[in-house]
């Protein structure tokens, strides 16, 4: 027997295969494809052939796991994407695509989740704490910037006829204005040309990408 199947492959192109069933041992064989894009055309197919149908979309399902076998699939639906796909969109987009290449490749790959009022909703409480998690941190950046600008932070260490016994870099810098009460300083954003070696005051900044502030640091000698 010889039944004509239609299904999707990854790459969002439809394929013909020819499978044949031999009474004798079953074993089921495919001899030809031919592609198009069927992305857009809102189709997706399953075994054709009603003589066996059922036996044959059993070892198909197997032979080709996660495909739609035994029915047409039309129209389109929307779906949220788990992850970027080429072509379509990004990450936990909506988006409306045809219902063979959502059931026959995004789903079975994991790709996508059917835009259920659940998972719509879901999806938009997520995308709400973080909204909010970025406009607190954007905040903090704002109020540390702020704290920091025309400051004067004063640091004592060891040293001799104004040399210092080691170097302050970035690491102390942040830890000195952490010890002041300014928050949300960390050593990536302290921008210093070279680390101090002597007593002196130096004019330091601080970089946090949306906000920037300047600042002094006054190394004084301990005792």
């Amino acid at each position: 027997m010889v039944s004509v199947v239609f299904w999707v492959y990854p790459d969002g192109m439809c394929r013909v295969g020819i499978f044949l069933r031999f009474f004798f041992h079953g074993g089921v064989g495919f001899v030809k494809e031919r592609g198009s894009d069927c992305r857009h055309h809102g189709v997706g197919w399953a075994v054709l052939s009603t003589a066996g149908s059922g036996s044959l979309a059993s070892i198909a399902e197997t032979r080709y796991p996660g495909r739609e076998f035994g029915r047409k699939v039309t129209g389109t639906m929307k779906v949220i994407l788990k992850q970027d796909v080429k072509g379509v969109g990004k990450r936990n987009e909506v988006k409306e695509v045809s219902s063979g290449y959502a059931m026959n490749f995004l789903f079975p790959k994991r790709f996508a989740e059917p835009a259920t009022e659940a998972a719509v909703a879901r999806l938009e409480s997520a995308s709400a704490r973080k909204a909010a998690a970025v406009a607190a941190s954007e905040a903090a950046v704002v109020a540390a910037a702020k704290a920091l600008a025309g400051g004067r932070f004063v640091i004592r260490v060891k040293a001799k006829n104004r040399k210092l016994f080691g170097s302050i870099g970035a690491a102390e810098i942040a830890a000195e204005i952490g010890k002041k009460g300014v928050s949300g300083v960390e050593e990536r954003f302290i921008v210093l040309p070279k680390p101090i070696k002597e007593i002196g005051e130096y004019p330091v900044s601080a970089d946090f990408g949306s906000a920037k502030a300047k600042f002094l640091v006054a190394v004084e000698a301990e005792g």
